[in-house]
């Protein structure tokens, strides 16, 4: 092979390697998008198993069902949507994190599934959940965990993602106020 045919393969070869991966990167990201939203709603919180959808407890543990229903403001198609989740909590296994007037704070491991639903209902992304459940001072509990698109309906089908999910719950006499955010990606 004579030097300038040399040249030239070399030159291809180069120039290929140099744009297969910003194809894959183009290729890769297509569809992705950021996912925020922000929420006001509901919460309990009741002893025992979750039973719709059924979260069992583990064996010889102790759970209680976080039950949240936000109205939500946002990114894409789900603002003035809502979100609803189910997360059993382990209190089997406290933590313990801090130690105010006498009192511990306690984190306890956390998993479920929640659902994102845009105001119609038409568009929904379905999640599942895990993180630590924590208590503050006062009649306040707090979420901190991430969260996995695993699908959903219409436009999302075949959505996945994830990202972070943070919410809060204050019981007061009479009811509970729950309030969320969730941050991440969202790509179909």
């Amino acid at each position: 092979m004579n030097q300038k045919k040399l040249f030239l393969a070399g030159s291809i070869i180069g120039i290929a390697l140099m744009i297969a991966p910003a194809v894959f990167a183009a290729s890769a990201t297509a569809g992705l998008s950021l996912l925020t939203l922000r929420g006001v709603g509901t919460g309990s919180l009741a002893s025992g198993d979750c039973l719709s959808p059924l979260i069992n407890c583990p064996t010889n543990d102790v759970c209680s069902c976080l039950i949240v229903s936000d109205k939500v403001l946002g990114t894409l198609t789900f603002n003035g949507g809502s979100l609803a989740a189910t997360i059993s909590v382990d209190t089997s296994n406290a933590l313990p994190v801090t130690t105010i007037g006498g009192v511990t704070g306690n984190c306890f491991a956390a998993t479920g599934v929640g659902t994102i639903l845009n105001s119609n209902g038409k568009q929904q992304l379905d999640l599942v959940i895990s993180g630590l459940t924590c208590s503050t001072t006062g009649d306040v509990e707090t979420f901190n965990g991430t969260y996995v698109i695993q699908g959903g309906a219409g436009s999302f089908a075949n959505a996945n993602g994830t990202g972070s999910i943070n919410g809060s719950q204050v019981i007061v006499p009479g009811s509970t106020r729950s309030q969320v955010f969730v941050s991440g990606t969202v790509q179909r």
